[in-house]
């Protein structure tokens, strides 16, 4: 048996597996592109996708707007042209008997046509919630194309199976997490590292190599949250977006834990809490961090930035949706701080997003992570619900200590 290759070969010989060639198809191309959060590439693609007019047009080219316009957006002229093509297709018949299968056998274009759907504000995705099904059902022996055709119906809304996370490919899970399109990978991981090292089926198949390592780079992530070389923004990132887990001991007693201690309960009320919990975090690991970071004045404004990493020229902004608030509230709130910050020729590159949700309306957070991705200069974006176990309750206030149970000061 040969020697299994260390890390950085392994990594390489996936990236070499999945590089975007000319020989690729346009969605195909935009696949790999898109899950490597490649700009470069997405952005020459898109161009070569836009081109073909009238009978010219395929599905390919609206599934390959589709995947670049979920990474770069969808400008006005291509948002018209993905509604036409949209339009188009959901006039077709689908498995006509006779007929060949075409689009209906086609899952990384499925996949890229509902994104197009949700890139494109008024495009209408009720053909693809019947068609959608339809592909699943004549896919059953297919893993791949079943594991497309369940995220495909997720984006658009279409009912799918109850344990529909658990039927797909573990890698294409893992590597959907780190996309935004799962929560989470479950007990995936360990499955989908079997396949990233036996480098199965990657040989000629870019998209297969690139699923593989988007698995790859998040597992790593995942394993290595701040590595002992040099400091990049993703190590940041990674850091912030395991912090959900550090909730998992934080402080919420109903009774003290020891006979003379009080009960205790860390309540975490606004912003500048959240603030004081990252500065906890991150300070041991990056030496150069800076809280209250007062920036350089435009004009009448002296933007402050909640925490930085000047080495990076990251800025980490964090902000706390309160109930009632609307997360929209959140999105336009950065992407003014954006504005101020992210000045061409200033010292800050870019911003990592951390939300406190104090409401817990976890479904809504793919949704508001998906909007603040789509600023400018924002690279990461990670939303924290408020534990449930830190529950406020009337109740509640019997058991916290004397000095909690007055309200909270407003500021």
């Amino acid at each position: 048996m040969s020697a299994l290759p260390n890390l950085s070969d392994l990594r390489a010989t996936l990236a070499e597996a999945a590089a975007v060639t000319a020989e690729l198809p346009a969605h195909l191309a935009a696949f790999v592109a898109w899950l490597q959060r490649d700009t470069e590439a997405a952005s020459a693609t898109a161009a070569a996708a836009r081109q073909p007019t009238g009978a010219a047009r395929t599905p390919h080219h609206a599934a390959a707007l589709g995947f670049t316009g979920d990474l770069l957006g969808l400008s006005p002229e291509d948002s018209a042209t993905v509604r036409m093509d949209l339009e188009r297709l959901a006039s077709r018949q689908y498995f006509a008997p006779g007929r060949p299968r075409s689009l209906e056998r086609d899952a990384v274009a499925l996949l890229g046509l509902s994104l197009a759907v949700r890139a494109s504000e008024e495009a209408d995705s009720a053909w693809l919630k019947i068609l959608l099904p339809e592909c699943l059902r004549a896919a059953e022996n297919d893993p791949w194309d079943k594991s497309l055709l369940l995220t495909a119906m997720k984006i658009v809304g279409a009912a799918t199976p109850v344990a529909g996370a658990a039927l797909m490919l573990p890698e294409l899970r893992v590597a959907f997490a780190a996309r935004g399109l799962e929560d989470g990978y479950g007990d995936a991981g360990e499955a989908a590292w079997s396949a990233i090292i036996s480098l199965s089926g990657v040989r000629g198949n870019a998209p297969r190599a690139a699923v593989l390592l988007t698995a790859f780079d998040r597992i790593m992530a995942d394993a290595l949250p701040a590595r002992l070389a040099r400091v990049e923004v993703e190590d940041v990132c990674r850091v912030l977006q395991g912090v959900s887990r550090s909730m998992r001991r934080w402080v919420w007693e109903s009774e003290g834990r020891t006979p003379r201690s009080t009960p205790a309960c860390w309540d975490v009320e606004n912003e500048y809490h959240v603030q004081s919990l990252l500065w906890a975090i991150l300070a041991p690991l990056f030496p150069d961090l800076e809280d209250e970071e007062w920036l350089a004045s435009v004009g009448q404004k002296h933007p402050r930035a909640d925490l930085a990493v000047p080495s990076l020229g990251l800025i980490i902004e964090v902000k706390f949706l309160r109930k009632g608030e609307k997360p929209g509230k959140v999105i336009d709130e950065v992407a003014a701080d954006t504005g101020l910050y992210l000045r061409d020729g200033g010292p800050w590159k870019c911003m990592a997003v951390l939300v406190w949700d104090d409401s817990q309306r976890t479904e809504e957070h793919d949704e508001l992570k998906h909007g603040l991705l789509r600023l400018r200069g924002v690279v990461d974006a990670v939303v924290i619900s408020r534990p449930q176990a830190m529950t406020r309750h009337p109740d509640a206030l019997s058991t916290m200590p004397k000095s909690r149970r007055s309200p909270p000061s407003t500021r």
